[in-house]
């Protein structure tokens, strides 16, 4: 690899200094000379310790922090203002694996044929704890247009691409890395470099949960903006995202209420009506796509209306069925009580047996302290015996010695 091969990180950040520090480590940790890559954080006037990150890790990045009109904005800067010769872009809460940066800048300078590369990623929670792989698979531009299988964070390519491809789609939200390979990927054959390269958090508040129907809905209209035909995949996804935010436009929730919904949204957006626009979908309650489609959403309102009763009746089983539920709720309330009065008793029951036990054994210790000073009775009893015994054996002896003298003197 050439020495002065130069790759600039392009890094898109607001509010995001709790991620951002393992972003940058992960970028530092890399081992690279500080003069093989530059490092650019657009951040939007975050107001958390992103600055103070900023000014003070040992990476020393070039940054700026200001208001701006977005993520595709703020990673357009980066892309107009990169002076590397491989650009590697990347959110400020996503990071690098070890060693991935040496493997992306090897396989570009082995093969200057290939322009664009995307590698394995995992998809990691808010701590970094791994949750599954990304489902990366190989290039397959056909299959790209219904589902993006290349990972962001793991993607990269020669700043030469700018030049012919321009720059990110400003009008997208959350489609604004699918766009883009789609736009490049018409003409352009990527690498898949089967090696895990990064790390891409998914978390409750990160955009691609927060704004799951305005992604899937950007997704269905780029992918055919680029391939002029409707992702039935797509279309599917969006479909069953927009029946859940319908849903909760009616107080009974039902399987009757969603499937009836869900065919609706999937008439609406049938392949036929190429004229919509994405506003179009998100509309909610879809005006434009009532003006639009007056028979088609005729139909869906009719069959809502003609189940009404239907509906209503299934309300008020189910709020009888709730009712039943409590009643069988204040029925085991009231037993549980009486278990705990129960409890409660056994449990002065054993504080009692608790009680009796100590007295025994105060008693048992008692009796164990009179045994024993009756034994010490015994045995001073015994050597008193002994002792009586010894003396009367004395005493005969010296009566006996007295009669013998007396019978002698006799004689």
């Amino acid at each position: 690899m050439s020495t002065d091969f130069i790759i600039s990180f392009i890094i898109p950040s607001y509010q995001q200094g709790v991620y951002l520090k393992k972003c940058l480590d992960s970028i530092a940790a890399q081992g690279l000379s500080r003069k093989q890559y530059e490092l650019l954080v657009y951040d939007g006037g975050s107001k958390d310790d992103t600055i103070d990150l900023l000014k003070n890790h040992p990476i020393h990045p070039t940054w700026v922090s200001q208001p701006d009109n977005g993520q595709a904005n703020a990673i357009n800067k980066g892309l107009q203002e990169a002076n590397g010769k491989v650009i590697g872009w990347i959110n400020s809460d996503d990071y690098y694996l070890p060693g991935a940066i040496n493997k992306v800048l090897d396989f570009f300078d082995k093969h200057p044929e290939i322009d664009i590369l995307y590698g394995d990623a995992d998809i990691v929670n808010e701590t970094g704890e791994k949750l599954y792989p990304y489902a990366t698979e190989e290039w397959n531009y056909s299959n790209l247009a219904d589902i993006c299988f290349i990972c962001q964070p793991a993607t990269f390519f020669r700043a030469s691409l700018i030049e012919e491809y321009g720059v990110l789609d400003e009008s997208l939200d959350c489609a604004i890395d699918y766009e883009y390979w789609l736009r490049i990927g018409k003409s352009q054959k990527f690498h898949y470099l089967k090696e895990r390269l990064a790390c891409s958090r998914l978390y409750g508040d990160a955009k691609t949960l927060r704004m799951k129907t305005r992604s899937d809905a950007e997704a269905l209209f780029v992918s055919r903006r680029h391939t002029g035909k409707w992702s039935d995949k797509w279309r599917v996804g969006l479909a069953r995202h927009k029946t859940k935010d319908w849903m909760s436009l009616f107080s009974s929730k039902n399987d009757t209420i969603a499937e009836m919904i869900y065919t609706g949204v999937e008439q609406i957006l049938d392949f036929k009506l190429s004229g919509l626009e994405i506003t179009d979908v998100l509309s909610c309650p879809p005006k434009d796509l009532w003006d639009r489609n007056p028979e088609e959403f005729g139909k869906f309102i009719e069959m809502l209306h003609k189940d009404r009763n239907a509906w209503r009746e299934d309300a008020e089983r189910t709020q009888k069925e709730i009712e039943d539920v409590h009643e069988s709720l204040r029925a085991a309330h009231a037993l549980n009580k009486d278990f705990q009065l129960q409890i409660v008793d056994a449990d002065k029951h054993i504080v009692n047996a608790d009680k009796n036990h100590l007295n025994h054994l105060k008693e048992i210790e008692e009796f164990r302290k009179q045994i024993e000073k009756l034994e010490e009775r015994i045995q001073n009893l015994a050597h008193h015996l002994a002792a009586l015994r010894s003396n009367f054996w004395v005493k005969i002896g010296r009566k006996l010695k007295i009669i013998n003298l007396k019978n002698i003197n006799e004689q």
